[in-house]
């Protein structure tokens, strides 16, 4: 029972002096010796035949994975760790995890909590906004005395003032208003004189006091002085001053309410008495002190609360419902907008206070820039805390304090610059309350972080003494053995260190031959899909059909020939045709896949980012990896932890250790550490990794116990020479340094890679790093289980402990500086040790056989025994190694010199020279794959489904499984795949997306862009004509259209006004201005009533930039008020005579419009033109128009008090304008030129968004700004602007809504939006200008309502060509199924067919979906309990499954569960394939069926050929022409024209056909399929029945069968729950099929875009 090993190794004499020369020379000679060594056979043999067996039970339990489960679940459970079942929802595992913001958010308390303070914020700010105090708003309140003083002259060397300094002063309203009546009724009016502000004037000293008449009923907006008389009097002007106001005439009591200067913190007036006002030197001069708070600083405000607001509002709406995967983005997305918001207002108050900064006063500017200050240090904050929640979510409480330190700056700063050592902190309360509450959470989640910290370390303080005790013990006995393992461990990372490919231990991908990373392959594909030339159909990109002679069977063994990208070499790789042409399909996807299993030279990539890649790579590595450490344990005296049985009860019994020493000894009785389960590899990556895949390296792990230091220290050296293990990183506690904050477990741990392994290579597993621990068992017999939970919690707060430990380490070492400490710290007490020699006859050569003599056969040429049934193998060749050659009866191991470790022989001899071992392990390769076709629980496997299997492990491992699901989502997006005509698109699931791509609307688009930028161009223009004086006219004409009492034409006898006239430049009236500060308005040639007109007549003209009119002055007028009325305006001379050309005939001529909408008019001998009305819009143009405003027709209501003054302004109130006029094309512009370069952007930046986005942005924020304009109008009066407003905004929204959420239902709702917006401006004309057009036609909704009825017409128009294209074939298909109608035999079979089909009772209208299988865990307790019962005559499970839970049941479907994976799809329909075409060959031999053969070069031959005739003739049986799965890129095109991006839906992707003679074969053939015991069929499509109408299909007719099936084979590889689908087709239909047919077919299918 023994085997020889003969050894040959090479001793060079080039070995002087116990030294080893790297580099021989040439006159040296090697001498060739040889030893002989037995081993026995049991450690030198192993069952390859059970190997076999083992590998294919793995990969079976693995295509379950692939073909029953979504290739990203493991993702999204890392993503959401809530939806695996974690118990995220407390906050101490919220805020120890990786997502604290997102996992605070699920602690309910916490909800309510966040959203009660963010309501009591709300109100805050809202109570202090609505209730300011009017005075601290810049307002004057209405008092009936004010006094002015002088309080420095502006030569100040007069001394203190005796005069006044100002000639007057006087109250100043907005529109001239006086009490609550009055005012403008159009436009935005100026500050003027106050008409109930006049009062006498009363010089005493430096004071000069205003006496009123009466105390007025409201507070004025601002005041105004003005300056001296004469030359000479600057120096007297007063610059200091302060005006008073009191209800008693000696100002016993009075109120400050005007100063020289004034600034504002947190929109708060300051008054300034001691800064100097800018007093203008011209005389007679009018200075206004105008301090009222600007509406810009409003709506600053407004808005930064507002995105507060918003923000908060999505982070509660999406905590709230459950969708937490939107509180961290809406989060991010706040604190962006918020900073744009912040630095945006700075820029702007930076701007202003630049602006009105005088030269000679910095002290001003110092006050005035708390603003800017306050602001850029808020949204410097944001940006911080953007940064923060980024790149360290971790930390998040430092973007707490960052904000709210930051914040109460801010207001502090702010506050002591204005109100000086008054109060610090004098900002507004809210924003004191807001910094403070950051503040408090940021410093409470520190505290509670801190105590948990604190917590944890007691917790394993009691376990770090028992650790402490042992280990004291073991150095008091085993010292010198611990130093040995001490130098072991420092070498080991020496060589790591030395290593050129060392970096931070990461999980990490392959890299193929040409350094292309193939994790971005799937990355790479997601925008493969492309459309080919017109009318063709959409492809992937070149499909790959495989070696020239195309071999299609997926059964042969014929290797392909992919050409490199790097040298046109061809590498011929394992024959896995049927992975390639039907999972794969494309040449890039094959030839990357092909380059990345090539070779053992493995080059590392990127890190691995994918859960579902690392847990595969575990799952068929850790076998291989168990059998290595059970041989390290065999060899070296290692120990496995024993179970504690079931049937314990009672106290935690002291662990237990035993070796393993038998191949059959069971694995139950070990506690093995086998895979990290789901829930502890998740919960760890979220609180200690950051959601970093790649750190994850224990998701293999075992643990080794040895009885002394020695035999650990073997191991470990037996390790350290092990080629086919690659050593990644090594960490030892097993010495005598102290450390802090430590559980004290004294162990080694390595991190190991199956580098040299050839089955681990063959399964592409050599990259996955695995765990490997090392103790003793003494140091496990100490363990309990309250250890092991003190343990797991201390490290969960590892993190927060070692910040802590640094910062005391900081504080120290502060202390220390200060206190003269540095450089007093204790000298190491570890000395430096020489590295021992691994030559003979050095210093340390005894030493060095001795530990090597310790090792015994440690390096022996086989790990044999395994309790997995397979044997990991022998060492092989390190990577970038020649292979080695191996007799058949002996053993032969050639030691070759040029390694880097010596090796020792059982024997004892030390062999100096480093050598590696080579021996050749019989590995799964894919010629002998098929030569063991059964599982072991009996299932037989052809070798065709273990060549698919292995190949979707490859798929799996290299992590490129999921590049469908990658490609379907970004298909589903951007939907790029999408190539029908351009009308059918806007029937697809993603019309607005689709049709951004095609480059017609990408030019139609950036011409919109254009043209809305000339608009805001042109709105901007019309904005300063408004503000300009326009025209210049001489004579102005009020005339009345209409009056109160409804009275028009003749009836009308006067103008119905006691007063009219045009304003000028300062848009004032008479009674609002000093007399002399409008020269044009000194001298009137006439004014009066003429008729029904009032006329105004200047000697020069003048221009105008509105009117005002007083009402009737005498009692019962009322009636006479104009409710309509023109302004006309004339160069001409006007001779007026006796009044008689006012009374001209035409007045009595139709309605009081449509006099009234004249422009021109004829009047006492002028031609006049009309340049006013009562109320009026602005116009919406490309270009400035001549004329910026269009009047309305339609009647005002002037106020019932007489004699009162209401103004008219030309100049449109800022926010409703800016709000309807501006922004809104601005918008559109924005979303016009985003959509016509987001094709261009998303092929850079896949993540860019789409067309649909930016359009949907675009009408969202023009929707905004109409609704904002429309509440500033109705707030304001002018309500017809208001609903102009409310009508675009509506309009938007519906454009807004359908561009984001497009659907089916996309062109209904444009339609609709188009009518609504057609509809609605036609009804605010006829309000208006009393006719569908008057005010013009709303081009924006006829537009989007000629798009909508123009693509429905394209609709029509293109299903009618694909009909016509197609009417020839149909016409063929038609004449052969009439001339088989005219058979009576044929009628007969016809009928008979259908009557068996309605037997069997499945036709087309049965519900047919692809379903998952259904799981246990989810029924009832009472049936579920039954189900489980009869689960153990099922096939095994993946451990996956009932790792995560899922109890599933074989052949039964979930109804409620559908398939959602694109790649679990072709999966399962790739693997039932292959089955069904097992039964496709029954079912043609027993009935006489046929296959296609593949066509001749010749194109000449048969087409079919019985399977009953090529069974058995090779030849023939290598002819058939398989069909292969579904185009990948006909399937995303089906999803995204028909089926609603449901992937259930697609029943074809595994499709095939049988051909028959005649009918009766067909009929016979559905009775076998309906009784075969293998498959289960689901749905009929009877094609052959008279009644169906054939136009769906062109006339073509077949039978379409939907199946599943059923058998063990399929159950056991979790293909049982696919939809496949068989076609029975007539021989003569058959024929007719051509390839011309099929391209006509496509270009139809495109136009109709199905």
């Amino acid at each position: 029972h023994t085997r020889t090993l003969k050894v040959s190794y090479a001793e060079p004499p080039f070995l002087q002096e116990g030294q080893l020369r790297m580099q021989p020379r040439a006159e040296d000679t090697q001498q060739t010796k040889e030893l002989s060594v037995e081993i026995p056979a049991s450690e030198s043999s192993h069952d390859s035949s059970a190997q076999r067996l083992h590998a294919l039970d793995k990969l079976t339990l693995h295509a379950q994975r692939t073909s029953m489960m979504d290739s990203l679940l493991l993702d999204s459970y890392g993503k959401d760790p809530g939806s695996l079942g974690l118990t995220t929802a407390t906050m101490t595992y919220a805020l120890l995890s990786s997502a604290p913001v997102v996992n605070c958010f699920r602690v309910r308390w916490w909800r309510w909590t966040f959203l009660a303070i963010n309501t009591f914020m709300t109100v805050l700010w809202v109570a202090g906004a609505t209730s300011r105090d009017p005075i601290s708003q810049g307002m004057v309140p209405a008092h009936k005395y004010y006094r002015f003083t002088n309080l420095e002259h502006r030569n100040s060397s007069l001394g203190s003032p005796s005069s006044p300094g100002i000639a007057e002063f006087g109250l100043e309203r907005v529109g001239q208003m006086r009490g609550s009546a009055g005012g403008s009724l159009q436009g935005m009016g100026p500050l003027c004189l106050a008409s109930d502000a006049r009062g006498s004037l009363t010089v005493e000293g430096a004071t000069i006091t205003l006496s009123l008449a009466d105390k007025p009923e409201r507070m004025f907006d601002s005041w105004y002085l003005v300056t001296l008389r004469g030359k000479g009097t600057e120096g007297l002007d007063a610059v200091r001053f302060k005006l008073e106001a009191s209800d008693d005439p000696s100002f016993a009591e009075s109120t400050v309410v005007g100063a020289s200067s004034h600034t504002y913190n947190a929109a708060k007036l300051k008054l300034l008495f001691d800064t100097p006002a800018p007093i203008p030197l011209e005389r007679r001069s009018q200075y206004n002190v105008d301090v009222r708070l600007p509406d810009w600083v409003m709506w600053i405000d407004i808005i930064c609360w507002g995105l507060y607001v918003v923000s908060a509002g999505i982070i509660h709406a999406s905590s709230f419902s459950g969708r937490h995967q939107y509180t961290y983005p809406g989060l991010m997305a706040g604190f962006f907008v918020l900073f744009i918001a912040d630095f945006t207002a700075a820029f702007i108050y930076l701007s202003h206070e630049l602006s009105t900064k005088p030269s000679d006063l910095p002290f001003d500017y110092k006050h005035t820039a708390a603003h800017s200050v306050f602001f850029f240090v808020k949204g410097t904050s944001f940006l911080i805390c953007l940064f923060i929640g980024k790149y360290t979510q971790k930390d998040f409480e430092l973007a707490f304090l960052v904000h709210g330190a930051f914040l109460l700056a801010g207001s502090a700063y702010g506050g002591f610059t204005t109100f000086g050592t008054e109060t610090v902190l004098a900002g507004k309360q809210s924003d004191v309350a807001l910094a403070l509450a950051f503040l408090l959470f940021g410093f409470a989640i520190i505290i509670q972080k801190a105590r948990m910290a604190v917590k944890a370390v007691r917790g394993i303080a009691p376990g770090k003494e028992k650790y402490d005790e042992v280990w004291s013990k073991v150095m008091q006995e085993q010292a010198e053995a611990v130093q040995r393992l001490q130098r072991v461990v420092r070498e080991m990372q020496k060589e790591m260190l030395a290593s050129e490919n060392l970096k931070v231990p990461r999980q990490r991908n392959r890299q193929d031959r040409d350094a292309v990373n193939l994790v971005n392959l799937p990355r790479k594909l997601s925008g493969g899909l492309r459309r080919t030339r017109r009318g063709s159909q959409v492809t992937d990109d070149t499909s790959f059909s495989g070696s020239p002679t195309s071999p299609t069977h997926f059964g042969s063994s014929i290797s392909v020939l992919v050409p490199s990208d790097s040298g046109g070499s061809l590498r011929a790789r394992s024959s896995l045709n049927y992975l390639e042409q039907n999972v794969l399909q494309t040449e890039r996807t094959v030839l990357c896949f092909r380059n990345a299993r090539a070779g053992r030279s493995v080059q590392f990539g990127r890190q691995v980012d994918s859960l579902d890649q690392l847990h595969a790579q575990a799952f068929l590595v850790h076998d291989l990896f168990l059998d290595y450490v059970v041989h390290l344990g065999k060899q070296h005296g290692g120990k496995f932890k024993l179970k504690v049985p079931a049937e314990h009860t009672g106290p935690e019994p002291e662990p237990e250790f035993a070796e393993w020493n038998s191949t059959g000894e069971p694995q139950t009785k070990f506690a093995l550490g086998g895979i990290k389960s789901v829930k502890s590899f998740v919960e760890k990556l979220d609180t200690a990794y950051g959601c970093d895949v790649s750190m994850l390296l224990d998701m293999v792990r075992e643990t080794l116990y040895f009885d002394s230091v020695a035999d650990l220290v073997s191991c470990l050296r037996a390790i350290k020479r092990e080629p086919q293990v690659e050593v990644v990183q090594v960490k030892s506690t097993m010495d005598d340094t102290t450390r802090k904050l430590w559980a004290g477990m004294r162990f080694v741990k390595l991190n190991l890679r199956l580098s040299g392994n050839e089955e681990a290579q063959d399964l592409a597993v050599d990259t996955h790093i695995c765990e490997l621990v090392l103790t003793l068992t003494d140091i496990g017999r100490s363990q309990t289980r309250e250890m092991g939970k003190a343990y797991r919690q201390w490290r969960k707060c590892k993190r927060t402990t070692e910040k802590m430990q640094r910062l005391v380490k900081q504080l120290c070492s502060v202390t220390c500086m200060f206190g003269g400490l540095v450089g007093k710290t204790e000298p190491n007490s570890r000395e430096e040790e020489t590295p021992f020699s691994l030559v003979p006859g050095s210093a340390s050569s005894g030493d060095t056989l001795q530990m090597y003599q310790d090792v015994g056969s440690g390096t022996a040429a086989q790990w044999s025994e395994s309790p997995c049934g397979v044997g990991l193998g022998s060492p092989t060749a390190g990577r970038n190694r020649p292979a080695p050659q191996v007799s058949d009866d002996t053993m032969e191991v050639v030691v070759s010199a040029g390694s880097e470790r010596g090796r020792v022989l059982s024997s004892g001899l030390y062999i100096s020279v480093p050598s590696v071992f080579h021996v050749r392990r019989q590995s799964i390769s894919d010629q002998e794959i098929g030569s063991c076709n059964a599982t072991s629980w009996g299932v037989e496997l052809s070798s065709e489904v273990q060549e698919l299997i292995k190949g979707l492990s490859h798929l799996s491992t290299l992590g490129v499984l999921h590049f469908d699901d990658r490609r379907w989502k970004t298909s589903s997006d951007y939907a790029r795949a999408d190539a029908s005509s351009f009308s059918s698109v806007f029937f697809s699931m993603r019309p607005v997306t689709a049709v951004g791509y095609r480059w017609q609307t990408q030019v139609t688009l950036f011409v919109l862009g254009c043209y809305y930028a000339l608009v805001v161009f042109s709105s901007v223009s019309r904005r300063e004509m408004q503000y300009k004086p326009w025209g210049s006219y001489k004579h102005f004409r009020l005339e009345t259209m209409r009056t109160r009492d409804k009275k028009e034409g003749g009836e009308i006898t006067g103008p119905g006004v006691s007063d009219f006239n045009v304003l000028g430049h300062t848009r004032c009236s008479s009674e609002g201005m000093l007399g002399d500060f409008d020269p044009e308005a000194a001298h009137l040639t006439f004014s009066g009533p003429v008729g029904s007109s009032f006329l105004v007549s200047y000697p020069e003209s003048r221009s105008m930039t509105g009117w005002y009119i007083k009402t009737g002055a005498g009692e019962g007028s009322e009636p006479l008020d104009p409710a309509y009325f023109n302004v006309w305006a004339t160069n001409d001379n006007v001779v007026v005579g006796d009044g008689s050309c006012a009374l001209a005939l035409g007045r009595e001529e139709g309605r009081w419009w449509e006099r009234g909408g004249a422009m021109e008019a004829e009047w006492c001998g002028a031609k006049w033109s009309k340049v006013g009305s009562p109320q009026h819009v602005s116009l919406t143009t490309v270009t400035p128009p001549e004329h910026p405003i269009k009047f309305i027709e339609t009647e005002i209501d002037l106020p019932m008090e007489r004699g009162l003054l209401q103004t008219f302004h030309f100049l449109m109130d800022y926010r409703v304008f800016y709000g309807i006029y501006v922004l809104p094309p601005l918008f559109y512009s924005m979303g016009g030129f985003m959509g016509s370069f987001s094709r261009i952007i998303t092929m850079r930046f896949p993540d860019f968004q789409g067309a649909h986005f930016w359009f949907g942005l675009s009408f969202a924020l023009a929707s905004v700004s109409h609704l904002v304009a429309a509440s500033v109008a109705f707030s304001i009066g002018q309500f017809i602007l208001g609903w102009i407003a409310l009508n675009f905004a509506v309009t938007a929204s519906m454009l807004s809504f359908v561009c984001i959420r497009q659907g089916l239902w996309f062109l209904p709702v444009l339609a609709a939006s188009g009518l609504q917006g057609l509809v609605g401006w036609t009804a605010i004309s006829i309000w208006l200008w009393h006719s569908p057009v008057g005010g013009g036609v709303s081009f924006s909704g006829l537009a989007v309502l000629l798009v909508a009825v123009s693509v429905a017409s394209m609709r029509v128009w293109s299903i009618r060509k694909s009909r016509l294209l197609l009417k020839h074939d149909q016409e063929v298909y038609d004449d052969l199924w009439a001339k088989l109608l005219e058979g009576e035999d044929s009628r007969f079979s016809i009928n008979h067919l259908e009557k068996v089909v309605r037997m069997i009772g499945l036709d087309a209208r049965n519900y047919c979906r692809q379903h998952n299988r259904l799981r246990a865990d989810k029924l009832p307790p009472a049936i579920r309990a039954g189900y489980i019962a009869r689960s153990a005559s099922h096939p095994p499970l993946n451990p996956l499954f009932w790792d995560l839970g899922f109890w599933f049941l074989p052949g039964r479907l979930d109804p409620h569960s559908k398939v959602s994976s694109i790649n679990q799809l072709y999966a399962g329909a790739a693997i039932a394939n292959l089955l069904v075409v097992e039964r496709l060959k029954v079912w043609a031999e027993d009935t006489g069926g046929m296959f296609m053969l593949r066509k001749s070069e010749d194109r000449s031959g048969e087409r079919f050929v019985k399977w009953a005739d090529a069974k058995n003739n090779a030849a023939l049986r290598s002819q058939v022409e398989w069909t292969s799965l579904k185009r990948q890129g006909r399937a995303i095109e089906k999803l995204l024209r028909s089926y609603q991006h449901q992937p259930d839906r697609l029943l074809d992707i595994s499709r095939n056909c049988i051909i028959f003679d005649n009918m009766v074969d067909m009929t016979n053939c559905i009775g076998k399929i309906s009784t075969d015991s293998s498959v289960r069929i689901e749905r009929l499509k009877n094609r052959l029945s008279p009644s169906y109408n054939s136009d769906e299909t062109a006339g073509y007719r077949d039978m379409c069968i939907n199946l599943r099936v059923v058998n063990k084979q399929a159950e056991t590889l979790g293909a049982e729950i696919h939809m496949c689908e068989v076609q029975l087709v007539l021989r003569k239909f058959a024929e007719l099929k051509t390839n011309e047919g099929h391209r006509r077919y496509v270009i139809a299918r495109n136009r109709r875009g199905v």
